[in-house]
């Protein structure tokens, strides 16, 4: 079992897709209660040091899902080293903030406020909301009324990284998939061959007690 067949089955399992939705959904969330023109949620590939924009929500949405940039970059760059929230109200004032980075991606914003995702102490991401309207929220008060999307995006950013997990060892491991590939077969029996698999089942977990 390799290829599409392989990822269907992961995803019959629970694996991939439904988290995925569940982390663009957080992304469209915040945007849309932040009232802002776009948000991002970036994952860390620690391997290369690049963000991957792995859930965008408005300006960008859904050319930028895979994009990649250097991680020591831009205001996402700052906040992922600093492990600390920001909020900038106006970029062309702020050093950190990369022009060249933002008109790749088709806009460039006028404010940001961006947050680390951290995960045992270690950041994995940022999730960035751009030109958001907080109705006079400023300051340390923006950053309290997005920090709970941020540790959701931080759970959410967990559940896919452990599909990713899943899904490599399953490639990687020849009597894993035979064993994935045996449940799905298994799923689709009826009747008397049901019942003599789960006859055979009995018998081989007794022989490993």
């Amino acid at each position: 079992m390799e290829g599409p067949d392989l990822a269907r089955l992961l995803d019959r399992t629970g694996a991939g897709q439904a988290h995925q939705l569940l982390l663009q959904s957080i992304a469209e969330t915040t945007r849309s209660v932040c009232d802002a023109q776009a948000c991002s949620i970036q994952r860390l590939d620690t391997a290369s040091r690049e963000f991957v924009f792995e859930a965008v929500a408005g300006q960008g949405h859904p050319t930028l899902v895979g994009r990649r940039y250097p991680s020591d970059r831009g205001i996402a760059g700052w906040t992922l080293l600093s492990r600390q929230s920001v909020v900038v109200d106006d970029v062309s004032t702020e050093p950190s903030f990369a022009k060249d980075v933002a008109e790749s991606t088709g806009y460039v914003p006028h404010s940001i406020v961006a947050f680390p995702l951290i995960k045992d102490d270690m950041p994995v991401g940022v999730l960035e909301v751009l030109d958001a309207d907080l109705d006079g929220r400023r300051g340390i008060r923006s950053l309290e009324f997005i920090a709970p999307f941020a540790g959701q995006a931080t759970i959410a950013m967990q559940l896919v990284e452990r599909d990713r997990t899943l899904g490599t060892a399953v490639a990687e491991n020849s009597e894993l998939r035979e064993l994935l590939a045996l449940t799905q077969e298994f799923s689709s029996l009826s009747g008397p061959k049901r019942e003599t698999a789960l006859r055979l089942l009995g018998l081989i977990r007794e022989l490993m007690t």
